[in-house]
């Protein structure tokens, strides 16, 4: 079915998990502002067990005419999971969107990054991303055990030295490169796929997306124009990027919540500081 309204910029996410859930409103709800003032589009690739309360928090936190679902019957696909947020290459309206930006459910938006973080995305032929920041050659990280010995020396000969963070990335969709683009998108699936046939462990994505990256020298990437914040010591690393900045929240500025217990600290974070922040912005617009 068409979306009954449509804009040019797209921001997805991807939750198939009940427990997921709680955190994607939390994110969207630190969203709601910018979302609705710009008149951005999301869309929640999902699965049937999800959709309702998907579309609820849609109603609340998007304009309802500009929030989308896509559901997905993983039929107890392991992977298919993991890698749920490649799978938006199938979405039937993909191709209507001008700019597109994917955000996992455990991040935060500072005010006004949204409208920041589509403000970067300029050039095409580029996906724009954020460095990890764990060490991807140590083998925990990227599973090395998955991969013959010739695959691992050749991650470990790749001139690139710095891995991705598959939690926030964007790129322009339309456009002569945007085709190859979708197309690198389908071939990392694949690769994925293939090599999570092997896979019994719970694992992310994450590593086997860069494994493709680092030795494929046509997948062209911008680093560090998306400012990613560790809420343990924020504030300390917000100061630092703010005296670097005219404006607070110029680079697009959000907090990615890492390992455990991610849902009490996103809680904490939205009740005693964002939450603040977002009002004393509408009391002196």
């Amino acid at each position: 079915m068409q979306p009954q309204e449509t804009s040019d910029k797209l921001l997805y996410f991807h939750v198939t998990q009940n427990e997921y859930i709680d955190m994607y409103e939390l994110c969207l709800r630190s969203a709601s502002l910018d979302i609705k003032k710009h008149r951005i589009s999301v869309l929640c690739i999902t699965s049937k067990e999800c959709a309702e309360r998907i579309e609820q928090i849609h109603k609340v936190h998007c304009i309802p005419t500009l929030a989308h679902v896509m559901l997905i019957d993983y039929n107890g696909h392991y992977m298919q999971r993991y890698a749920g947020k490649l799978n938006v290459i199938d979405y039937e309206h993909l191709k209507d969107y001008y700019k597109v930006v994917y955000c996992d459910t455990d991040i935060l938006f500072f005010p006004a990054a949204i409208e920041a973080l589509f403000g970067i995305i300029k050039e095409e032929g580029i996906v724009y991303v954020t460095p990890e920041q764990m060490h991807f050659k140590q083998p925990w990280f990227w599973h090395k055990d998955v991969y013959t010995e010739e695959e691992t020396q050749q991650v470990e000969r790749s001139p690139k030295n710095i891995a991705i963070n598959t939690g926030v990335f964007g790129w322009i969709n339309q456009g002569e490169k945007s085709e190859f683009i979708r197309s690198q998108f389908k071939q990392i699936r694949e690769h994925v796929y293939a090599k999570y046939e092997t896979v019994t462990t719970d694992a992310s994505e994450q590593p086997y997306i860069n494994h493709r990256w680092l030795l494929d020298q046509n997948i062209d990437y911008t680093y560090g124009q998306i400012v990613t914040l560790q809420p343990e010591n924020f504030l300390q690393q917000w100061f630092q990027h703010a005296s670097q900045q005219e404006n607070l929240f110029v680079p697009p500025v959000t907090l990615h919540f890492t390992f455990n217990e991610k849902l009490p600290r996103m809680n904490h974070v939205m009740t005693h500081l964002l939450q603040n922040l977002h009002s004393q912005l509408v009391d002196h617009a």
